[in-house]
């Protein structure tokens, strides 16, 4: 997983209570934001756990992994970012926990897993914060050209061989064939990241 920034030091991650509820999940699967942290943000916000939900319907967003990968980005109130692979969702739900981006770009290339990111962000994202979220498909090779200067920040959950759970898979010819892939991965990951840099502003 990379994460895509503007030049300089990586810095500190400030205590801010999103990021506080990333580590420790509250019962409540909503929880509005202090007067305080508002006027911040300059919009009123509904936190929400994203661990709290999945136990409430029964669905699995993301993991710990990904929240902490949202930590590192430390985004700011109103800045643009793009999880480029997103699907299925997590990173793209704990990044709203974090803060308020100006707008957040979920895109997943895979036409099964862009389902799945859409149906994650719709069922775990308030309607109301949805207008901050663009759900794309686009091959993220081609973002950079295609959206030059667009974002403060990028992150890139770049596909992976995911080699434990088809190890596992009771599709032995489907399993098959995905393990004999994985040695195009590292290719793909490289392009992801060197075709994504005309992206960020």
């Amino acid at each position: 997983m990379w994460l895509l920034r503007r030049p300089g030091p990586l810095p500190g991650i400030s205590p801010r209570p999103a990021a506080r509820q990333l580590r420790k999940p509250h019962s409540s699967a909503l929880q509005e934001v202090s007067s305080e942290e508002e006027e911040e943000g300059g919009v009123a916000l509904q936190l929400f756990s994203a661990w709290s939900l999945q136990r409430q319907k029964g669905r699995r967003a993301g993991s710990a992994g990904q929240g902490a990968a949202v930590l590192a980005l430390d985004i700011e109130n109103g800045e643009k970012v793009l999880d480029m692979c997103a699907a299925p969702g997590g990173k793209s739900v704990a990044t709203l926990q974090y803060a308020c981006p100006g707008l957040l770009q979920s895109n997943e290339y895979d036409n099964l897993r862009s389902y799945w990111l859409r149906n994650t962000l719709e069922s775990f994202i308030p309607e109301s914060m949805m207008n901050l979220v663009i759900i794309s498909q686009l091959d993220g090779r081609q973002i950079g050209n295609l959206q030059p200067e667009r974002f403060d920040k990028v992150l890139v959950d770049a596909p992976c061989s995911n080699d434990r759970s088809w190890l596992f898979s009771s599709d032995i010819q489907q399993a098959t064939l995905r393990l004999a892939q994985r040695k195009e991965l590292s290719a793909v990951q490289i392009q992801l990241l060197s075709l994504m840099e005309p992206a960020i502003i």
